[in-house]
């Protein structure tokens, strides 16, 4: 497992050094869970986890952090003030684990049940353009009949 960590930050160094992009992120937690949670960084050689913010993070906050490529977190509920349980599972407090990606502009979302999605550039773009292009697309399959024939030369 030390030798994968090594060379993924070998990886990641010369990756910037070549092409000069920087393996540097901020990222930003949103809290959309109903619950209250703590967020630590993982240490990818030991799995000890360290608490990168200062209090818990509410429901409707967010948490901007800067970190970098492949940096591993994981956000833990809190129990609510006065009780010694969650909501999870027999009491159990639920937890949600990230990682930093090569994207930029990253919000890690984490809902109920701890569900994580992340957005970022990518994402947002892919969404735009298929918002753009669906109903086009929809109009053109519903416009043409079975049996008919797309010519490529007569389109262009």
């Amino acid at each position: 497992m030390k030798c994968y960590n090594a060379s993924i930050q070998l990886v990641l160094f010369f990756r910037t050094v070549v092409y000069g992009r920087s393996t540097a992120r901020s990222i930003n937690i949103h809290n959309h869970s109903g619950r209250r949670f703590d967020v630590f960084w993982v240490h990818p050689d030991t799995n000890e986890k360290f608490k990168q913010s200062t209090s818990a993070v509410f429901h409707g906050a967010t948490l901007t952090l800067n970190s970098y490529v492949s940096h591993a977190f994981e956000a833990i509920e809190v129990p609510k003030k006065n009780q010694e349980f969650c909501s999870g599972k027999k009491g159990t407090c639920q937890s949600a684990s990230f990682a930093v990606t090569d994207s930029d502009n990253q919000a890690i979302n984490i809902y109920k049940n701890f569900s994580v999605k992340i957005e970022d550039d990518i994402s947002r773009a892919t969404k735009g353009a298929n918002d753009i292009t669906s109903p086009c697309e929809k109009t053109v399959v519903s416009s043409l009949d079975s049996d008919d024939v797309f010519d490529l030369a007569s389109a262009t």
